[in-house]
């Protein structure tokens, strides 16, 4: 969406504070803490922070010097934080070169936000002294003693204008503060390089800026391009593992995802909690929301945590947590949205539906299956002999969410895949609306074909029965894009695939889709592999590969 808004950071942003207040009243906090009994004379204490500056720095100056000459004794830390922040302004400042005539010109276009943090009478002298008073729409001073996080500021200003947070910029110098805040909540960052931190590395995805500055002047050119450069909306099908990695690789990129996933799993923990509970299976959207979490790295490794002993064995956190807000809020949907708030993910993961179905598929012989466990028959070493899959269906109506239909309707890309062709892919497909809306969207349809073929569902299928098996269920050449790994397969690991019956998936002779075709190296490299909870991990897609050759698909 457009740019309407733009949060600024006051301190060394503006104006260099860096070399005049700072340095100032870090001189006034020593002298404070000395005099009140810091366990370190004046020359010590300037000899550490001459040290200290020369590192990367992610805490307040006064604060490392009271961890590093302790104890922490609070009157020492209240002592030097009064001095710091004491209300007057004692050295001449002025704002960086053409500030005053670029907000100015951005105000034409945009809402102007200031967002400062200290003691509210000190930053309020600062903006009076460098002439912004009445520079902004709105001033929000976030006063130390009120302990109100920056987030909570960020919010108030989207919700003062009635803003969506990506119709909203961000520009700070600080990685760990009001840039990785507003990348958390989808907000375009720009950092300005300038002051303490602007040598300091991101640590963190959310750390690094979309964009980044050298001067103020620069910014009206970057957000009219980027008001031109409007977000791709891609919608990504499927389920599994496949499309959580997916997911991952496309975060990089300026667009807006969205990850539609299948409600059929039947086993492990999802099949155990579905039963139990009368709940679609969680196992799929948990994979997802971790993919695409920007929070707290405990908290998404906790989410991921899967207990192995006992009752509980097997069952990771995450879906425990999903069906304990579905028992909490009633809806399975509103137990995601809940879950997706608190992981602060990056995108939208939806399950095709909140019913709780199963994909029910019947073979050549007659014989049907009914439910994804019996399909994929894991305990069954023979299944590949048995008689091939003919029809799918699902055991009952299953209405599709409206955010769904929503998100396929307003699709630059439609996804599908990576995953299993029937269980993950087209069980979607089967869910009331989806089909219809995929075919009536107008965004680029491209498929990404699996590395290798599955016994229990694509025993020797060539990439156009692939193709062919989802245009049965859609539309005829509804698909734009095939994508298929080219390159050899490693010798060693095609004879644990043979062992299994499994073989890369292959291009017919005569294939009727060559114009279709779209080749890349897509294979991850066996250091990366990751490790799946009893799944064979042979060949996996490198969603770093199959995202640039998606985003390139795009024109991006």
């Amino acid at each position: 969406m457009p740019i309407e808004a733009i949060i600024f950071d006051l301190d060394d942003t503006l104006y260099d504070c860096t070399n005049t207040l700072t340095q100032a009243a870090i001189e006034r906090a020593l002298d404070a803490m000395v005099d009140a009994g810091l366990k370190a004379s004046l020359q010590e204490a300037k000899h550490f922070l001459k040290t200290y500056q020369q590192t990367e720095k992610r805490i307040h100056p006064i604060e490392a010097v009271m961890n590093y000459f302790g104890p922490n004794k609070e009157c020492l830390l209240d002592h030097g934080m009064s001095a710091y922040n004491i209300p007057a302004i004692d050295r001449d400042i002025s704002l960086f070169p053409d500030v005053l005539d670029t907000l100015t010109h951005l105000r034409n276009d945009y809402k102007l936000i200031l967002v400062t943090t200290g003691v509210r009478e000190r930053q309020r002298n600062k903006i009076r002294l460098l002439g912004l008073s009445n520079a902004f729409d709105c001033i929000l001073i976030d006063d130390v003693s009120d302990k109100l996080s920056k987030r909570e500021r960020f919010l108030a200003a989207a919700t003062n204008f009635n803003l969506a947070p990506d119709k909203i910029a961000v520009v700070g110098d600080r990685i760990f503060s009001e840039i990785k805040i507003g990348n958390q909540l989808g907000m375009t960052t720009i950092r300005f390089h300038h002051g303490a931190y602007r040598s300091l590395k991101p640590s963190k995805d959310w750390e690094t800026a979309d964009h980044n500055i050298n001067a103020l002047s620069e910014l009206p050119a970057l957000l009219t391009s980027l008001n031109k450069r409007v977000r791709k909306k891609i919608v990504v099908v499927g389920g599994g593992t496949g499309v959580p990695a997916l997911l991952k690789g496309l975060r990089p990129y300026h667009t807006e995802l969205t990850g539609i996933i299948a409600v059929t799993d039947a086993g492990r923990s999802s099949g155990r909690l579905r039963n139990l509970f009368d709940m679609a299976p969680p196992g799929d959207i948990r994979n997802c929301l971790a993919a695409l979490a920007t929070g707290d790295d405990t908290l998404t490794a906790l989410l991921q945590y899967r207990f192995d002993r006992g009752n509980l064995k097997g069952h990771p956190i995450g879906n425990l947590l999903i069906a304990a807000l579905t028992q909490m809020t009633g809806s399975f949907n509103k137990a995601i949205e809940e879950l997706s708030r608190l992981l602060q993910i990056d995108g939208t993961v939806l399950p095709s539906s909140p019913a709780n179905v199963h994909i029910q598929a019947q073979l050549k012989d007659g014989q049907w299956l009914d439910n994804e466990c019996d399909i994929v028959a894991s305990d069954n070493p023979n299944v590949h002999e048995r008689s091939p899959i003919q029809h799918i269906r699902l055991s009952e109506a299953a209405p599709a969410s409206p955010a769904v239909l929503l998100a396929i309707q307003e699709a630059d890309a439609i996804v599908l895949g990576p995953g299993g062709l029937y269980t993950s892919i087209l069980s979607n497909v089967l869910v009331d609306g989806v089909k219809e809306a995929i075919c009536n969207s107008k965004a680029k349809k491209i498929y990404v074909c699996n590395l290798v073929t599955q016994p229990c569902q694509t025993h020797q299928y060539t990439v156009d029965d692939h193709v062919q098996a989802i245009e049965h269920y859609l539309s005829e050449n509804i698909i734009d894009a095939i994508l298929i790994h080219k390159g050899d397969v490693p010798d060693h690991l095609l004879a644990p695939l043979e062992k299994q019956h499994a073989s890369p998936v292959l291009i017919s002779d005569n294939s009727s889709n060559t114009s279709r075709l779209c080749f890349g190296d897509l294979i991850k490299q066996e250091d990366e592999v990751e490790e799946l909870w009893e799944k064979q991990n042979l060949l996996q897609h490198d969603p770093d590969k199959l995202a640039e050759l998606i985003m390139s698909l795009l024109a991006y």
